[in-house]
């Protein structure tokens, strides 16, 4: 299933919010590139773009900030709600997230003039996790299984079960007789006092337990799942908080896990399960341990 693909078939949609993202961004990061202009014709020939940006004023950073947050989360949010409308499956829509991330990274990329042929990249990682976790929670409530599926499964199972009569199976003309809707049931009332979808087939569940992609688990919906389960618990966190408590101090590794790279080390890949399987509150004490100042 390819990004490009599906989000081709809303182009109009697509197109708009993409020039809406960079307008945004163009009016915020605006004072900070004119000061960085104006530094760089000063001191472009002893000093780096890199470095010359730490000269723009608080308000000027702050606003090229607000800016590329903002412009990150209507890229995601455009481009993960076309895909949602079109994607049913939730595992499958958790999957393109990863594409959805790297194709606003590839939108917020511009050319550098120095040095020649060089790139800067401005998405907003941290706000484009919280997008990501965001979408996948939406995923999975959407797959939740109502009161009357969970029901309707039930009895197909049991009449799937049934003693023959006649050759036929006691189940064949009671299914045949409920094609059309299921038993009138009285579903749990919704927290939210929602109504419940007729049952058109069980929905799978979140994943409940972690797992070293080996298994036929995708390791994104895993760490994502704990970190809905840290979000839960109150406490949010991103990726770099997992490999850090992991006991590495860059995303290599990580990043290769995630993607189910074979490059992956098992020594990696049993340091990432050992904290995806940590409970709550274990995590955040080896959190905050590691991030104690030495």
């Amino acid at each position: 299933m390819d990004l490009t693909d599906i989000l081709a078939g809303e182009n109009a949609y697509v197109k708009a919010k993409e020039a809406e993202a960079l307008e945004i961004f163009g009016q915020h990061a605006g004072p900070a590139v004119k000061t960085l202009h104006r530094l760089r014709r000063k001191f472009g020939h002893v000093l780096p773009i890199t470095v010359l940006g730490r000269f723009a004023s608080p308000a000027e950073g702050e606003l090229f900030t607000d800016g590329k947050r903002k412009a990150t989360r209507i890229l995601f949010d455009a481009y993960a709600e076309t895909v949602f409308r079109r994607v049913r499956d939730p595992e499958d829509f958790i999957v393109l997230l990863g594409a959805i991330e790297e194709k606003v990274a590839t939108k917020l990329t511009f050319p550098c003039s120095e040095p020649p042929g060089a790139e800067l990249t401005l998405i907003d990682w941290h706000e484009a996790e919280l997008c990501r976790l965001a979408w996948v929670r939406t995923a999975w409530e959407r797959a939740k299984p109502t009161a009357i599926r969970v029901l309707w499964q039930r009895l197909l199972t049991l009449l799937s079960g049934g003693a023959s009569r006649n050759g036929r199976s006691i189940a064949e003309p009671v299914a045949a007789e409920n094609t059309s809707a299921p038993p009138t049931v009285m579903p749990d009332a919704s927290p939210h006092g929602a109504s419940v979808e007729p049952a058109e087939r069980a929905a799978p569940a979140p994943p409940t337990t972690t797992a070293n992609g080996e298994n036929g688990m995708d390791p994104r919906a895993v760490i994502d799942a704990f970190i809905g389960k840290l979000a839960e618990a109150g406490h949010k966190i991103t990726k770099k908080d997992i490999w850090t408590v992991a006991g590495y101090g860059d995303p290599t590794e990580f990043e290769r896990f995630q993607r189910g790279d074979a490059r992956a080390t098992r020594s990696a890949a049993a340091a990432f399960n050992r904290v995806l399987n940590m409970e709550s509150m274990v995590f955040i004490q080896l959190l905050e341990k590691k991030s104690a100042p030495k």
